[in-house]
C-alpha cells in the first residue's frame, strides 16, 4: 500500500441515522428541452458507502439527470444537497471541486498522455513544484499513490493508448479519487470489457464501497445492477418509478418498472439448410494473423450470430467485411461474385452495410443533423449530376425515420442529442437506405437498455422478413440465442465451432469462447 489515503470517512451504516447517512439529496429535478421535458420532477438519495444502480429505458432521463448531477447542465427546477447543504452546480469544474467525479461511458482519456498525466490533468495546480511549474515527480507519486491504494500495479510513464480497456476503466477511476471524488458517477462502466475484467472492475468497487466512497452505477446489464448495487432508481420517460432494495427485485419485476411490460423472447427455429447462400467469406486472414482462415456462410433471409471473447477477433472480422482492415488472403462472396474488401464505399456499393459497435466514434457524425446521418451513404438516390436535392433527401430521411420507428423532435436535430436506442436506430436507417443485401450488426444492443433492445431485434427480424440477411456479431450470449439462426463462435482470432439455435446453449457457446 502507498502513503495514499481516502479523504472519505466511513460510517458504520448500522449505527447511523438514514438522513444523517445520505451524502446526495436531489429533489423534484426538473429538465427542459426544446420539445420535451427530459426530467419532471426527479428525486433519490445517494447514502455513504453505497453503490447505487440507476437504471431506465434509452430516453428515460438518465443521461440527463447525470449530466444535471456533474454540472453539465443546469436543472431548471429542483434542489440538489451535498452534505446537508443546498448546492448549484455551475460545471463540471464546480461539481469535481465539490466531490462529485462523473466518468463517461465514452472514454475521457486523453490517450497520447501517460498514465500519471491522466489520474492528475484535473488538478496540475496540486502538484506544482517551484516557481509554479509542475513537478513530474510528485504527479508520478501521487499517481502510483493512487494506483497502490487501489491494488494496482500500473506503469505510470506508459501512454494510455497502451492499456487494456480495462485498466484504463481503472484509471479514470483513480483520477476520481486523486480529484478527490467522494461521489463516483460511473456511466456503463463495463462495455468495452471482457467478462473476467467485471469481476476485477466489481472488486475495486466493493473495496471504495468499503472505505466510504459513494457510487452512481449506470448500467444496462441489469445482471450486473443486481451483482454490484446495494439500492436502485429507476427512471421512466423522465420520471422517477422509486428506488428500491435491490435484493427486493427480480429481473422482470425491475424490466417490468422500467418499461411497462415484460420482455418476450421470440425466437423461433428456422431451417435454412436448403435456403440459397447469399454471402460467404472464404480463408479470410489477416497480416498479424488477428484472424486466420475465417469461413462463414449466410443464407437469404438468415441471421447468423457471431460470438466471441474481447481479443477474439470478431470485431476484426467486422472491420474486414466493411473494408476498413486489409486482408493478406481470403475472399468475399456476394450473390456468387468474388471480390477482395479494400475500402467502406466498394463494400457498400456492393450491398454490403457494416453497423459498428462504436456508434459515436465510427458510425454517425455526431453534430450532423439525423437526416445527414440516415443519408449519408445515399447520396446517389437523391442526386443529379452531383447536385443534392435537398427535398428529396429530407423525404427519405423523414420515411426511414418512420421505418425504424426513430423517437425525434425535428431531423434537423443533431445525432447527438438522441439517446444510445435512437441513436442505433439511424444507423439502421441509414443501412435500410442504401439497399443492403446484408447487413452486419457489431453489437447492435450495446449500450441500449432492455426496451430498445427489443425494438432492435424487431427491426432486424422485420428485415429478414423482406429476404434480406444479416450477421450479428456480439459478446452478449441471451442477445444472439435470442435472435440467431446459427451460432458461429470466435476465439483467438479463428471460428472454433457453429451450432444451430436450436443446439446452442450460453453453457455450450461460452465454453467454446473460452477454450
Amino acid at each position: 500500500m502507498g502513503a495514499f489515503n481516502p479523504i472519505v470517512e466511513k460510517t458504520e451504516t448500522t449505527e447511523t441515522h438514514e438522513t444523517d447517512n445520505v451524502i446526495l439529496r436531489v429533489t423534484g429535478l426538473v429538465k427542459d428541452f426544446p420539445g420535451v421535458r427530459a426530467l419532471d420532477n426527479v428525486s433519490f438519495s445517494l447514502r455513504r458507502g453505497e453503490i447505487h444502480g440507476l437504471v431506465g429505458e434509452n430516453g428515460a432521463g438518465k443521461t440527463t439527470l447525470l449530466k444535471i448531477l456533474s454540472g453539465v447542465y443546469a436543472a431548471d427546477n429542483g434542489e440538489i444537497e451535498l452534505e446537508g447543504s443546498k448546492v448549484h452546480l455551475k460545471n463540471p469544474i464546480d461539481a469535481q471541486s465539490k466531490g462529485i467525479c462523473m466518468e463517461y461511458q465514452e472514454k475521457t482519456l486523453f490517450p497520447n498522455l501517460s498514465v500519471a498525466e491522466n489520474i492528475c490533468v484535473g488538478n496540475l495546480g496540486l502538484y506544482s513544484g517551484s516557481r509554479s511549474m509542475v513537478s513530474w515527480k510528485k504527479i508520478h507519486t501521487i499517481a502510483n499513490e493512487v494506483l497502490n491504494w487501489l491494488n494496482f500495479d500500473i506503469d505510470t510513464t506508459l501512454n494510455i493508448r497502451d492499456l487494456s480497456p480495462q485498466l484504463q476503466q481503472i484509471v479514470q477511476i483513480a483520477r476520481a479519487i486523486a480529484l478527490k471524488g467522494k461521489i463516483i458517477i460511473l456511466d456503463e462502466p463495463t462495455a468495452a470489457i471482457s467478462f473476467s475484467e467485471v469481476d476485477n472492475l466489481f472488486a475495486t468497487l466493493r473495496r471504495l464501497k468499503d472505505e466510504g466512497y459513494s457510487i452512481i452505477y449506470v448500467s444496462h446489464h441489469l445482471k450486473e445492477v443486481f451483482r454490484i448495487t446495494d439500492r436502485v432508481t429507476i427512471l421512466k420517460d423522465g420520471q422517477g418509478v422509486g428506488t428500491f432494495e435491490t435484493a427486493a427485485l427480480d429481473e422482470k419485476a425491475m424490466t417490468r418498472l422500467m418499461i411497462g411490460r415484460d420482455i418476450i423472447r421470440e425466437r423461433q427455429s428456422r431451417d435454412f439448410s436448403t435456403s440459397e447462400v447469399v454471402f460467404e467469406t472464404k480463408s479470410l486472414t489477416t497480416a498479424d494473423e488477428s484472424i486466420s482462415d475465417v469461413s462463414v456462410k449466410v443464407r437469404k433471409g438468415e441471421i447468423l450470430g457471431i460470438a466471441g471473447l474481447l481479443g477474439s477477433g470478431k470485431d476484426i472480422l467486422a472491420r474486414v467485411i466493411a473494408g476498413s482492415t486489409p486482408i493478406k488472403s481470403g475472399e468475399v462472396i456476394l450473390n456468387g461474385e468474388s471480390f477482395v474488401p479494400k475500402r467502406p464505399k466498394q463494400v457498400i456499393n456492393k450491398g454490403i452495410t457494416v453497423l459498428p459497435a462504436e456508434r459515436t466514434l465510427e458510425g454517425l457524425i455526431l453534430r450532423q443533423s439525423l437526416n445527414f446521418n440516415m443519408t449519408l451513404s445515399s447520396f446517389k438516390r437523391f442526386s443529379k449530376f452531383g447536385i443534392m436535392n435537398a427535398r428529396k433527401d429530407f423525404r427519405l430521411a423523414e420515411k426511414a425515420a418512420s421505418d425504424v420507428n426513430l423517437k425525434y423532435v425535428t431531423l434537423r436535430q443533431q445525432a447527438l442529442s438522441l439517446s444510445g436506442g435512437n441513436q442505433q436506430r439511424v444507423m439502421i436507417a441509414r443501412a435500410l437506405l442504401t439497399n443492403a443485401k446484408i447487413i452486419v450488426f457489431n453489437e447492435p444492443t450495446q449500450g441500449v437498455d432492455v426496451g430498445a433492445k427489443q425494438e432492435i431485434h424487431k427491426l432486424i427480424r422485420s428485415y429478414v422478413s423482406r429476404g434480406g440477411s444479416v450477421i450479428i456479431i456480439s459478446s452478449e450470449l441471451p442477445e444472439l440465442l435470442s435472435t440467431s439462426d446459427n451460432i458461429a463462435v470466435m476465439s483467438r482470432g479463428r471460428i472454433v465451432a457453429n451450432y444451430t439455435g436450436d443446439e446452442a446453449s450460453e453453457e455450450t457457446l461460452l465454453k467454446q469462447m473460452i477454450g
